[in-house]
């Protein structure tokens, strides 16, 4: 058992933990192979203009935008973004810059194996990972968006990672999205938290365990949010966490719903913050995401309210 001594006449528990045998089954899809296929099409000349027959119109020459747009939806006919007016304005815009990261993105996944590796393993051992998943890698080359996400066919998650932007821009955000994606697995709540105190600890959970796998970043980072809206979480901690002490035993969808929306920034602060204090008492993460929701409110609770008292 790990005791926490949260205040002179107070002392409260975490029980550790014991993860159940799981198994991760890794898939990948890289997608740079056709990224390749379209840019050394698209960088071949423009075949000669043949001179048209007497009394024919002369051809219109296809302008290398148009051409160029063609060949991607011919050979690639993939993007981070929402519309193909705005796929395609990104390409034109991102276009010069694709010479200059083309080893990277020649070496497609491989290029990135490791990292990735890296973070799924760590992120493994500090939630205990207590449930098998599916999970693919979806290697993509972007428009320098840096653009990582999310999302399911059937019982895989798919997370797509860009390849033409460097580590630092992927490392910090494809880390807090394995870490949701495997809280989902392994929290006691599993992907819907029962009371603010869940939300909040998974929320702080998932920052640090970003932080443990790309260190050196800044807080905001983590946390996926502004330096300035980190600024104004700093400045307003009190209020906002003594706003927040009382409402963490409460499960309401107006509460939950709340802080997962527009005042998800104070959850994930205070999330930050709450889990901080957890391990500087030597708790693990894997101990704070599967204890019973009245043992884990009441340990929140003694925690933020001295997190609160603290200058």
């Amino acid at each position: 058992m790990r005791h926490f001594i949260l205040a002179a006449s107070l002392a409260l528990t975490l029980g550790s933990a014991q993860a159940a045998e799981a198994t991760l089954d890794l898939k990948v899809r890289d997608l740079s192979a056709d990224f390749v296929d379209f840019y050394d099409q698209a960088n071949k000349p423009l075949p000669p203009v043949v001179a048209p027959a007497a009394g024919q119109p002369a051809p219109v020459q296809e302008s290398l935008e148009d051409r160029r747009w063609r060949l991607f939806k011919k050979h690639y006919d993939f993007s981070a973004q929402s519309t193909p007016e705005a796929a395609r304005a990104a390409l034109d815009s991102a276009w010069p810059r694709y010479a200059g990261v083309l080893p990277q993105i020649e070496a497609g996944f491989d290029g990135i194996a490791a990292e990735s590796s890296q973070a799924i393993g760590n992120l493994s051992k500090l939630q205990s990972l207590s449930q098998s998943m599916s999970l693919r890698l979806v290697t993509y080359v972007g428009a320098f968006e840096g653009r990582v996400w999310r999302d399911k066919e059937e019982d895989v998650v798919n997370l797509y990672l860009p390849l033409e932007v460097g580590a630092d821009a992927r490392l910090v955000p494809m880390a807090r999205l394995l870490g949701e994606t495997m809280l989902d697995k392994t929290a006691g709540w599993g992907s819907k938290p029962r009371t603010l105190a869940e939300l909040v600890v998974g929320e702080g959970v998932v920052a640090h365990g970003a932080a443990a796998v790309a260190p050196g970043k800044g807080i905001e980072q983590y946390l996926g949010i502004n330096a300035d809206e980190l600024a104004r979480l700093r400045a307003n901690r009190k209020t906002i966490l003594s706003t927040m002490l009382p409402k963490l035993g409460d499960g309401s969808a107006a509460t939950l719903d709340n802080y997962r929306g527009a005042q998800l920034a104070e959850a994930r602060f205070a999330g930050w913050l709450l889990v901080e204090g957890f391990t500087k008492k030597k708790a693990r993460y894997a101990d704070m995401i599967r204890q019973k929701p009245a043992d884990l409110t009441k340990v929140s609770q003694a925690t933020m309210a001295s997190i609160n008292r603290a200058k």
